[in-house]
């Protein structure tokens, strides 16, 4: 959630008031590192209360405003972008009114003095802060509350298998689950869930739609071993037919 894009959505003058529901779920599933929104219509109409099909309509009401621009993308869900307002540059500091640069005059240490750092590429320091930029928390804006838990399960599912996901790569997966739901008619939980037990690093529709007509069956593209429960049930009741111990009482 985007504090600032929230803030900016309220102050909106936008009728009629399913418009400015749309837009305020928009600022609420806002990605302030990306810029972009990922809801589907789905998950915008569980969160205000609005009937599936008004939500595209106030949708094309808010892009007429110009508050978003919809992104379409083929096979899977849109993107939208809300058009915040930019903000000024800082100037730079010690800058002359007359517009005359001032020479840097580099101050030599007192003797016996720490000397100054040194401004550059240091090796060692740079790689340290690349690695910890890298590590830093992935942002759940874009995620519906319900889904929370089970895509910090992928996420850990990610790095289990040395494919951790980067920000742009969580937010493709979120589009790729919405897809799937939509497209196959099942909860997007369920996609999480079993793209997990596949050991899949991601999601397509297509592997979904083979793993589900086989039950299950198959993990990372092989049959598990074993009998089918069909087998195991027809065994069962030949065991129960031939079972004679009642004539010995």
């Amino acid at each position: 959630m985007s504090l600032s894009a929230s803030a900016w959505a309220w102050e909106q003058p936008v009728k009629p008031a399913s418009a400015k529901l749309v837009l305020l779920c928009l600022a609420d599933c806002h990605n302030a590192e990306t810029g972009n929104c990922y809801p589907s219509h789905e998950h915008i109409a569980r969160q205000t209360g609005l009937n599936e099909k008004t939500v595209p309509g106030a949708l094309k009401e808010l892009a007429e405003l110009g508050l978003i621009q919809i992104i379409h993308r083929p096979g899977t869900s849109s993107t939208f972008s809300l058009n915040l307002p930019q903000k000024r540059g800082t100037p730079k500091l010690g800058a002359p009114k007359n517009g005359v640069p001032r020479k840097r005059v580099d101050t030599p240490p007192e003797i016996g003095g720490t000397p100054p750092p040194k401004l550059g590429y240091e090796p060692g320091k740079n790689q340290e802060r690349t690695r910890n930029t890298t590590t830093t928390r992935l942002a759940l804006d874009c995620v519906p509350l319900d889904l929370t838990d089970v895509i910090e399960e992928f996420i850990q599912h990610r790095k289990n298998v040395k494919r951790p996901l980067t920000q742009n790569a969580l937010d493709r997966f979120v589009g790729q689950v919405h897809a799937c739901s939509r497209e196959l008619g099942i909860p997007e939980r369920q996609v999480v869930t079993e793209t997990i037990d596949a050991g899949w690093q991601s999601v397509k529709p297509d592997w979904l739609k083979r793993r589900l007509s086989t039950g299950g069956e198959q993990q990372g593209g092989r049959p598990r071993p074993g009998p089918s429960s069909g087998s195991s049930r027809k065994t069962t009741l030949e065991e129960d037919l031939s079972d004679t111990s009642w004539a010995a009482r």
